[in-house]
């Protein structure tokens, strides 16, 4: 959970909607002649929109059969706030320190108490002496963030806010440990679309266990050529699919590892093929060429098919690799430096 200690400060709230909908009102003077209520997906498609009147004045009437996440965003789409769109009367304040909150329902000020919490825990954090400050220090403040955050998210199951917060945890836990989280959700909150797609990540993380067959993907290449991965996989092959991109610092420092391992064991029937999850097509292409990259690359973005492939892998992080064996079986995964040089060495004897 530490990887989430701080970036939840600026996290918003997600939205619920019941049989009576919402009403919810509030005022931002820098928000143009209106507001929009966006999808907090990669679309930001617009849900809603309201008029915003001389002294900044919106007001949103709504409901929804199921629960569904919103952004709060200006006439510019500059996203002022997530919002929990419960039935009740929600309204948009702005703290004293200047950052704006949602209040009127469970899940809103359940995460507004998460957020002054850690805010008090960032402000402690920051205060340290970075020349001082011990290693022992900083880990118990880390720990601190941690039960933080695993305790709101245990006291509202029954909203969306705990929902969110298990959707933003679940990377450090076993499938079951989650499974069981969201076993004691509500059932208003089960039906909620960030659960079902937490749900279909599990199902996807347990079909790439180690001990499981590997999944199809099929990726163009540089010169545009579609590249099955089961053309390379076969008796005496060995084949690492490595998901990785040109703006992943940690990707990038794995490569020549990579590099290393795939001139000793080519010969060998080792291959790799890498799933670039760049958007900037070109960038990839130099990058490749230019590092030396001779293994099979190929695009993982441009379309929802795409993004439907990766997530067939249950990729929530990159660098993220697996190691298939001849007979299409994952035996080993998230292999790190001289790891994949070492496990090969192991199979290949």
């Amino acid at each position: 959970m530490k990887k989430i200690l701080f970036s939840l400060l600026c996290a918003a709230a997600l939205c619920s909607c019941g049989s009576k909908g919402y009403h919810f009102t509030g005022t931002l003077a820098e928000a143009g002649d209106s507001v929009y209520l966006l999808t907090a997906d990669r679309s930001q498609e617009v849900i809603t929109a309201a008029a915003v009147d001389q002294s900044g004045n919106f007001s949103f009437k709504g409901a929804c059969e199921t629960p569904s996440i919103a952004v709060l965003a200006t006439s510019d789409y500059r996203p002022v706030a997530l919002v929990f769109l419960e039935r009740g009367n929600l309204a948009l304040v702005q703290n004293a320190e200047g950052r704006y909150e949602v209040t009127g329902s469970p899940a809103n000020e359940a995460l507004t108490d998460f957020q002054q919490k850690m805010a008090a825990l960032q402000t402690e954090y920051f205060s340290l002496d970075e020349t001082s400050a011990s290693p022992e220090t900083v880990e118990a403040l880390q720990n601190r963030g941690d039960s933080l955050t695993k305790a709101a998210m245990k006291a509202n199951l029954s909203n969306l806010f705990g929902a969110y917060m298990l959707v933003n945890s679940h990377y450090d836990m076993e499938g079951d440990e989650v499974r069981g989280y969201i076993e004691q959700l509500s059932p208003e909150v089960r039906r909620a679309e960030i659960v079902a797609e937490l749900e279909q990540t599990l199902a996807a993380q347990a079909n790439v266990e180690v001990g499981k067959p590997y999944t199809e993907l099929t990726f163009d290449d540089a010169a545009g050529k579609p590249v099955a991965l089961s053309t390379l996989i076969g008796p005496g092959k060995w084949v690492l699919i490595d998901f990785w991109a040109t703006w992943c610092g940690p990707c990038k420092r794995e490569i020549p590892h990579l590099a290393e391992a795939y001139e000793e064991f080519r010969g060998k029937g080792f291959e790799i093929y890498g799933v670039s999850l760049d958007s900037d097509a070109e960038a990839w292409k130099s990058y490749v060429a230019d590092h030396g990259m001779n293994w099979v690359n190929v695009l993982g973005t441009g379309s929802d098919e795409a993004r439907a492939q990766i997530d067939l892998y249950a990729v929530q992080s990159i660098p993220s690799n697996f190691l298939i064996s001849p007979d299409g079986i994952i035996v080993a995964k998230n292999l790190r430096g001289a790891a994949v040089r070492e496990k090969l060495a192991e199979m290949l004897e």
